[in-house]
């Protein structure tokens, strides 16, 4: 299976997790002059989850960029996205920020399980992998975004501040 090799990779995560994490604390402390409007209380539980569903697909890039290199590059570009969208938030939220995490985390959500039930070119075997450790941890985080973002924005309801 693909993912047999990911507990080696935990030895270069680890690092990589306690450092970005220490860097998305660091942005917070620069920029203390956010506008009330998008200083809500979604904003770290935001930050946070993105975070984590950028992390966990780390494990899983350079195993794929060997078998199914379109997935692996897929990674590395939600990777980068989620964890850029996570710090424009820690460092000066603004208020496109939400829904675009909100989109990237939906359109996760579905290729994770269109992968799950469709056999993608080169990933036959993901098929019926609902409970990949990793990809129950990323779908959850993932999950977690775009419920917040829809109850954030729902009509009728100011964000509180």
């Amino acid at each position: 299976m693909l993912h047999d090799n990911v507990s080696t990779t935990w030895t270069y995560v680890v690092p990589l997790i306690v450092v970005s994490g220490c860097f998305l604390a660091g942005l917070a402390t620069v920029h203390d002059k956010t506008p009330h409007e998008v200083r809500t209380r979604y904003r770290w539980p935001v930050v946070t989850l993105l975070f984590v569903a950028s992390m966990a697909h780390v494990p899983v890039i350079a195993p794929h960029l060997e078998e199914a290199p379109y997935m692996g590059v897929l990674f590395i570009a939600f990777s980068c996205t989620s964890f850029t969208l996570a710090s424009l938030l820690a460092w000066k939220p603004a208020p496109w920020c939400y829904p675009a995490a909100g989109i990237l985390c939906a359109a996760a959500i579905v290729a994770y399980a269109a992968t799950r039930l469709v056999a993608f070119p080169l990933l036959a075997d993901d098929v019926g992998a609902w409970w990949e450790p990793l990809g129950i941890v990323a779908v959850l985080a993932e999950a977690g975004v775009v419920a917040i973002v829809s109850a954030a924005g729902l009509p009728g309801r100011r964000t509180p501040r």
